[in-house]
């Protein structure tokens, strides 16, 4: 098989660069449609909430992995705090590799972990941290949901 390289006339048989090449323009063609705009809609409460139903109060989601050091040093942080806001905010804990949390952190593009996400009472995420956060900072945030 002789493979034409533009108007250079050059032409290959080797299998092996002819594997390369092909995986080459397969990159390529990746990396374009990811710079493509595309119109996603943005994941609200709904998809959020553990019932399923869209809740009417704030929530304040924790995206993190079994094996993950800073997430398990988190945990405690994140439920004391929650303790704290019983019927004013929903805190949900959701493990990004299993049940529902591995699609609801697809939606929300969670990359790294831990992720505290932090939606208003309409379901729209008013901040988002990608790190671990102290018991104050966590505080001062679901404070300013409430605001």
């Amino acid at each position: 098989m002789a493979v034409s390289f533009g108007t250079f006339g050059r032409s290959a048989s080797n299998p092996a660069l002819l594997k390369k090449l092909a995986l080459g323009m397969l990159s390529v063609s990746l990396l374009a449609s990811l710079a493509m705009p595309q119109a996603i809609a943005a994941p609200t409460a709904k998809a959020a909430s553990k019932s399923g139903a869209k809740s009417k109060l704030p929530q304040v989601l924790d995206f993190s992995a079994e094996w993950c050091v800073p997430c398990k040093k988190f945990a405690p942080i994140f439920d004391k705090v929650s303790e704290n806001y019983k019927d004013k905010v929903e805190f949900i804990h959701y493990d990004v590799e299993k049940g529902p949390g591995k699609k609801i952190s697809e939606d929300f593009k969670v990359n790294s972990m831990p992720t505290v996400l932090f939606l208003d009472s309409k379901g729209k995420v008013a901040e988002r941290v990608e790190k671990l956060m102290t018991e104050e900072e966590l505080v001062k945030k679901t404070d300013a949901l409430l605001k």
